[in-house]
């Protein structure tokens, strides 16, 4: 997972994003096209506090928020990164590559403080 140190210093430095209120107009968007990278997305929620081990666990099993790719069925995200993703919700999806777009600079940098 050649992006998993990149997505590290994101959530840990520059990423702002309040996981109890998804909605919220100040929270950054990560625009992660790698769906087959779901594993490090569901990781980085997991690192978060944003999802539990158990769900965490469910990972791949049917039925599950995190049964593959990210869908918007899971709160925090916004379109389905793939086609392969299409035909579990009518999002258009995603291209591009991973990146953090919308970051407000005049917020304060403490993106800690916005996590569970």
């Amino acid at each position: 997972m050649s992006a998993a140190d990149l997505m590290a210093v994101l959530l840990a430095k520059y990423l702002r994003y309040d996981f109890d209120r998804p909605a919220e107009p100040l929270n950054d968007h990560l625009v992660f096209s790698k769906g087959h990278a779901s594993p490090l997305l569901y990781s980085m929620y997991k690192a978060a506090g944003a999802i539990s081990d158990t769900e965490l666990l469910s990972f791949r099993k049917l039925g599950s928020r995190l049964e593959g790719h990210p869908t918007p069925e899971i709160p925090w995200v916004d379109v389905a990164p793939s086609s392969c993703s299409a035909r579990r919700t009518a999002s258009t999806s995603a291209s591009g590559c991973s990146a953090v777009a919308g970051a407000n600079e005049s917020r304060p940098a403490t993106a800690a403080s916005s996590r569970r």
